[in-house]
């Protein structure tokens, strides 16, 4: 394969990366809100860390994939954690994983309500059928439909993010005033554990999915490249989204959908294009999370996964009657701690992979 088509599999990847992580939280801006924005300008220089943290999660995650042969995130954190601690951990994911599932139909909900008129239930419904027909077609569906939308979410948020950035006539100094007095909603108690949940609760969940990639692919270089620039994307983007959130943060800060209401102050018409794109990244998480949840209890392919993608599909569609606001305070925090222990033991097995290499090579 040329340098070309490795280039063209590195971009593909690093979207099926990015839009993996992107989902209702992030493209709506509000967890981008809770996580950083939230606690003032100070979060800016965090994006730094965070860029990085993604890029290394990445590149390992699809990395292990590759060595173990799986898509399933359970070996792999069995692998990383311990036989005891990693069981646990292992069991704890899968159930976050459903939940999050659930909570990308609410948002997909939400939005198509508030911004395209159709019903609360109907929206949900609509998000929970399209995420079971992709799944249900195979990882390569999986990987297209993800690896497609991924660089037109990216494209989209940098340009709505110029957009307001160009427009606006906020200042970023006035969020921190409006801080000092303003009742909001943080996802920890500072912004350095702040950080680390964040990276944490977005890799943990998709950790299927970079295996899946992993798996599939042969060459090292692309394997790197792919977690290295899926992460990159996901750092600028963040920048990006919270410096435009900080400078209009007094027109902005108690809606439910930040970057959605705020591109409809620009124009109407950027608003609901914006819409759209919070519904495909919505999408491209809700695939993830759910086929991560399959290849958790079957093997991929299968009758007995079919129908256990039925049967998630139907349970979280119930759980993702609750509003959407309510269940990012409850999934994202709680899952971001346990992700920090797979963080931890990806650091780890790194180190002690990289000794026992070191010690191949002397002998």
């Amino acid at each position: 394969m040329d340098d070309k088509g490795k280039f063209i599999r590195v971009l593909g990847y690093a979207g099926v990366y990015f839009s993996a992580v992107v989902g209702a939280g992030y493209a709506s801006g509000q967890e981008i809100m809770q996580f950083f924005s939230n606690f003032g300008t100070c979060s800016l220089i965090t994006v730094i860390p965070v860029t990085i943290l993604f890029m290394f999660l990445g590149w390992v995650a699809i990395d292990l994939g590759h060595r173990m042969k799986t898509d399933s995130h359970g070996p792999i954190i069995r692998a990383t954690c311990g036989k005891w601690i990693g069981t646990v951990v292992d069991w704890v994911i899968s159930f976050f994983m459903f939940g999050c599932f659930a909570l990308m139909i609410s948002g997909g909900g939400t939005t198509l309500s508030d911004y395209f008129g159709l019903s609360p239930i109907v929206g949900r419904i609509l998000v929970a059928l399209i995420t079971a027909l992709v799944v249900t077609f195979g990882f390569n569906s999986v990987s297209f439909f993800n690896g497609i939308i991924g660089p037109v979410i990216i494209i989209s948020i940098l340009a709505v993010g110029l957009i307001a950035v160009i427009t606006s006539s906020g200042n970023i100094a006035e969020a921190d005033k409006i801080l000092e007095t303003a009742d909001v909603y943080k996802s920890s108690p500072n912004i350095v554990i702040s950080l680390f949940i964040y990276v944490a609760y977005c890799v943990t969940p998709n950790i299927a999915t970079l295996a899946g990639i992993g798996k599939q692919e042969n060459d090292r270089k692309v394997r790197v490249l792919s977690g290295i620039f899926g992460g990159l994307a996901l750092g600028i983007c963040i920048l990006l989204i919270d410096f435009v959130l900080l400078r209009n943060y007094e027109d902005i800060y108690q809606s439910t959908i930040p970057l959605v209401e705020m591109a409809i102050r620009i124009s109407r018409p950027l608003g609901i294009f914006f819409a759209v794109i919070l519904v495909l990244g919505i999408l491209t998480s809700a695939v993830s999370f759910l086929f991560g949840t399959i290849t958790r209890f079957s093997e991929y392919g299968t009758k007995k996964s079919k129908i256990l993608t039925v049967i998630v599909t139907v349970v979280s569609l119930l759980i993702g009657l609750v509003p959407f606001d309510r269940l990012v305070n409850t999934f994202y925090p709680l899952l971001g701690y346990v992700g920090i222990i797979v963080m931890i033991g990806f650091v780890i097995y790194v180190i002690r992979h990289r000794k026992q290499s070191d010690v191949n090579e002397d002998q």
